[in-house]
Parts: structure tokens; sequence; C-alpha cells
């Protein structure tokens, strides 16, 4: 296993994001504009990749890869804590989340697996992660949001956590084929796209996990290009998560699976997730769903 750490180093080392401006402190080349900030993480996520031919091309695997979340001279610190009687979504402007999100978008844009620094159940406001005084837990006994209303989280799962829309997204955990291209999640908008090649000697369904708690807690809507699929809901109790299973029909074409939030908008993020051919996608319903039994 091939398994390089990599962090967004201007957000790390200075304690500010800033999307529209970095620089690649191997390099110095430096990078303005939002979109050349982009491209400058995912080459240099690509270059990690390359990496791998020294070793027999092992798979890669990010080992470690995070955020500050005392951005800015620690403003998060400056909000007022959320407690366990604070039952509704509350989730104020937080650069750690945002810069989360930046470097969960480039690692999706690679189709790269990797691994979060850190969870730290005994997080706290004075000593942070109990190591050097870091800072990047993504649990914290002091939590400044709640993600999820506790109507969707009665036993409150993902309470303390932090940056928690910014990594917990759809996902495909087993495709029966090849990707064509990288799978894309728009966290605006909350669509997802998964656009494939079918084997169909594979007798296995394509696999997406959908945290629907925490993405679509008024629901999501499955648009596909052809096929089925059958939908299994987690009780609320155990994170309100729902996997999708998805069996393409005959045939070597291009499959598209979207699934985005229901009444959003299917143009809506400037086109960002719409394609030429999306009106052919149709809205389906599972062929069965089930309630996964509690552990």
């Amino acid at each position: 296993m091939h398994a390089p750490h990599w962090y967004d180093q201007l957000t790390l080392f200075f304690g500010h994001f800033r999307p529209w401006c970095t620089l690649d402190a191997s390099t110095l080349e430096p990078a303005l504009g939002n979109s050349a900030v982009q491209r400058l993480h995912q080459r240099q996520l690509a270059n990690l990749e390359k990496e791998a031919s020294h070793f027999d091309e092992a798979p890669t695997l990010i080992g470690e890869v995070g955020v500050p979340f005392d951005l800015d001279n620690k403003a998060l610190y400056a909000l007022p804590f959320k407690g366990k009687e604070d039952t509704d979504v509350d989730v104020p402007l937080i650069d750690g989340d945002r810069a989360l999100a930046h470097s969960v978008d480039c690692l999706d844009a690679r189709n790269l697996s990797y691994t979060l620094w850190l969870y730290e159940p005994t997080h706290s406001m004075k000593w942070h992660d109990g190591w050097n005084m870091e800072d990047l837990s993504l649990f914290s006994r002091t939590p400044a949001a709640r993600y999820v209303a506790l109507d969707r989280d009665p036993l409150n799962v993902h309470f303390g956590a932090r940056g928690l829309r910014a990594f917990s997204r759809p996902f495909c955990r087993r495709l029966s084929g090849v990707f064509e291209r990288a799978p894309t999640f728009h966290s605006a908008t909350g669509t997802f796209r998964l656009e494939f090649r079918a084997d169909h000697a594979l007798h296995a369904p394509t696999e997406i996990f959908v945290p629907e708690a925490v993405q679509y807690p008024d629901g999501f809507v499955v648009e596909l290009s052809d096929g089925e699929f059958t939908l299994e809901r987690a009780p609320d109790a155990v994170g309100g998560y729902a996997p999708i299973h998805y069996t393409p029909g005959p045939g070597d074409y291009l499959r598209i699976v979207v699934i985005r939030r229901a009444g959003a908008d299917p143009a809506a993020g400037g086109g960002c997730c719409v394609q030429s051919g999306d009106e052919a996608l149709l809205p389906s319903k599972p062929s069965t769903e089930t309630l996964l039994a509690l552990p």
C-alpha cells in the first residue's frame, strides 16, 4: 500500500483558508483564483499517485489528510457552544468546514481513497487534540454546530462532529464495472453523479452509500439512465444512512446514477452537475425498500 500524507499547506501552516490563493511549498509555485487552486491541489495529488510506480504499482491511499479547525485566530471558539438540548440544525459559517470540503473535493476529483486525520474523543477547547496543541479533530466535546436535527438523530450519533457535511457525502462503495470518470458531489445542491461502464460478468450490483440524515434530511431523488435499484435504510438511531444497490440493464453503453435532494432544482448550482443528455435520466423508485435491523 502506498500511503502518503497530503494537506492544504497554506491553510495548515498559516491558519487561514483562502480558496483563491495558495502556494506549492515544494516548488514555490503560486496559484491565484479558485479554479487555479483546485488544479494545483489536484496536481499535487496526481503526483503522489505517480510515486506508486516505485512500489510495483501499489494502490494509493492518502494515509493522512485534514484541516485545522482553529483557523482565523481561533474564531470558532468565539461562537457559543452547543448542548444536546439544542435540537435544531445550526451550522455557522466555519472556515474549517469550508477548508475540509475543498480538500475532500480535490480528493474526489482524483477518485482517491483517503483516511481523515483525526478522530480524538477527548478533544476539548483547552487542550484541542491533546498533542502539540494541534486542532484537527473531527469530533469535539465542545461543538459549535449541530449538523443533524434531534428528530433525525435521537441518540445524538452525529452530535459533536466537526466538518460533518464536508466529508459525510454519497460515495460508491462497490462498483460493478469501470469508472468513466471520477464521481462528483456538489455540496451546495447535494447532487451526486456516478458514470461508469458496467461489467456484466460481475454478478453483483453497484453499491452507493447515501448519508441521508446528514445530506438529505427531507429525502432524496434517484435518477437512472436505465436499470433498477433497491434501497436499504438504517434507522436514525444508528446514523440514518441508506445504501443503494443499482443493477443496470443489458448493453455496453454509459450508465449514469444521479442523486439529488428532494425538491431541488436540477439546474441549480450554475449547471455544475447537469450534463447534455440528462433529460433522458428517469426519476426512479426502488424496486424494494427494506429497513436495516439494529445491531
